[in-house]
């Protein structure tokens, strides 16, 4: 199995016990006491917080020397940017040409 499978399996089980939580929430308090935002955005950032940390790795342009990677922007569309030199400077990275060189 696959680690992308196992996310996948991961975040169903937990959708599966987060929603059973909720349910015992309403049973027990009602549904005017549940802030289903608040739920939304948790399970969100439960699913993703695994990805988020290893799909865009940093990279150093040959060029420049800079540290970039790729983000997202509040739309959900890949961008570049700069990396702070002074925290990522001297790691290893791989080396790719950045978008302004």
């Amino acid at each position: 199995m696959s680690s992308q499978q196992q996310r996948v399996g991961g975040s169903r089980q937990y959708r599966r016990i987060t929603r059973a939580r909720i349910r015992d929430l309403e049973y027990y308090l009602g549904n005017d006491w549940i802030d289903y935002g608040v739920i939304s955005a948790d399970i969100v950032i439960e699913i993703y917080r695994d990805i988020a940390t290893s799909a865009y790795q940093p990279m150093q342009c040959p060029s420049c020397r800079k540290y970039w990677n790729w983000t997202l922007s509040s739309e959900n569309k890949k961008r570049p940017t700069y990396l702070r030199q002074d925290v990522f400077g001297g790691i290893p990275t791989e080396k790719e040409v950045c978008w302004e060189c």
